[in-house]
């Protein structure tokens, strides 16, 4: 009976041995697959970061070290819609026109409907007297972002260069409604102004009357 005791308690030492065994061959196996899993190097800055590193650097003027910190959000997040955006308009203040050009296309082509970007790209094409590249961008811009005003202040005067006066007065008209409506007066004065080279009577009033409703009452 003794001998049956002893047998009966080695078995049961044996067996939290080896349920202690197996716990702890689990929770390292658990461990090394954590382990395994590719770890983000703490030296690695964010696109975010480097987006942020690139704005300051861009309203310094410091365009060489913004484009420099935009490619490298670019790279570290090739979907980036903000890194690609802020690169092209980088290449475009530093001059780099053609750059500017591929990275507003790249940005378009994962974001289409973005207006902004069509616009810009729009206002580089006409650096390069590509008006009607320029134009057909401006339309993008519209037809995705009906109330962007630079956009429809852009087509007024890419139709105004090219003797389209009727379409340029109806899209200067649309974009000095917006600007005024969006608080900017002086590009709402600046549309007007080129608005009445136009000679449209209808378009020229009309804003004539947002711009200057108190002289409207006088007269």
């Amino acid at each position: 009976i003794e001998m049956k005791k002893n047998l009966i308690l080695c078995g049961g030492a044996l067996y939290l041995v080896l349920t202690a065994i197996t716990f702890t061959l689990a929770t390292d196996q658990k461990q090394v697959e954590v382990q395994k899993k590719p770890k983000k190097s703490e030296n690695t800055t964010s696109a975010k970061d480097l987006i942020a590193e690139g704005s300051q650097a861009f309203r310094a003027q410091n365009y060489d070290v913004a484009i420099t910190m935009y490619k490298k959000a670019v790279e570290e997040d090739p979907q980036s819609v903000d890194g690609h955006y802020n690169l092209a308009l980088t290449y475009d203040k530093k001059g780099m026109i053609d750059e500017s050009i591929e990275s507003y296309k790249h940005l378009i082509s994962l974001k289409p409907d973005h207006g902004q970007a069509h616009n810009n790209l729009g206002t580089v094409y006409e650096k390069k007297d590509m008006l009607s590249n320029a134009i057909a961008q401006y339309k993008l811009a519209i037809a995705n972002d009906p109330d962007l005003p630079e956009a429809q202040y852009n087509l007024g005067r890419a139709y105004f260069k090219e003797g389209l006066l009727a379409k340029a007065a109806e899209h200067l008209y649309a974009g000095g409604s917006l600007f005024l409506k969006k608080g900017d007066r002086k590009w709402a004065e600046n549309s007007y102004n080129l608005l009445k080279n136009t000679k449209s009577e209808e378009f020229e009033k009309a804003l004539y009357g947002q711009l200057y409703p108190d002289k409207v009452k006088k007269e």
